[in-house]
């Protein structure tokens, strides 16, 4: 997994459903921080969440 990576969250997290769309912007170590969007094609994300590899999904 890299930074802009386009993924699947894998988990609910924060209010943010599982199976939402989002944008890899930041991995620190073990944390990937990820712009996700409500609905999938809108252009402004709806949060940043910091997520672990194995609750993401790259598409």
């Amino acid at each position: 997994m890299k930074v802009d990576d386009e993924v699947w969250t894998l988990v609910k997290k924060c209010g943010i459903p599982a199976r939402t769309f989002g944008v890899v912007t930041e991995i620190d170590g073990d944390d990937i921080w990820v712009d996700v969007y409500i609905p999938a094609d809108n252009d402004v994300p709806e949060d940043m969440i910091c997520y672990k590899e194995d609750e993401l999904e790259v598409t």
